[in-house]
């Protein structure tokens, strides 16, 4: 086997074991680069941002359901949410975080109408 085939290999191997400066390790040595790029992961701050609803009736019912009442949101998009949030504190903190697996415009959405 030829020799960069090998250490694309043992790199994939890496990365998928979830070794990522071990991985980094393999890239330095392959390029002779004497700074390794280092993965930095940018965490937000949950406490310095402010969560201002701008619809009383959806912090009323403080429930997945009361979604409903945001234009551009059925009750299929309603079933999605459910699937994978359990309350609406999950859903706006996932919202923060940017980890909301829901098609774009439905995420501007939801944004919109629950983070401000």
């Amino acid at each position: 086997m030829r020799d960069h085939i090998k250490i694309r290999k043992e790199y994939v191997r890496l990365v998928r074991a979830g070794k990522q400066e071990e991985a980094q390790q393999v890239l330095v040595k392959i390029w002779d680069r004497k700074n390794p790029i280092r993965i930095i992961k940018e965490e937000i701050p949950l406490e310095s941002t402010v969560i201002k609803p701008v619809s009383k009736e959806i912090i009323e019912d403080s429930s997945l359901d009361s979604l409903i009442k945001i234009k551009g949101i059925g009750k299929k998009t309603i079933l999605d949410i459910k699937k994978v949030f359990n309350n609406l504190d999950s859903l706006k903190r996932a919202l923060l975080e940017d980890k909301v697996g829901l098609r774009d415009d439905i995420v501007d959405k939801l944004k919109k109408e629950l983070i401000k």
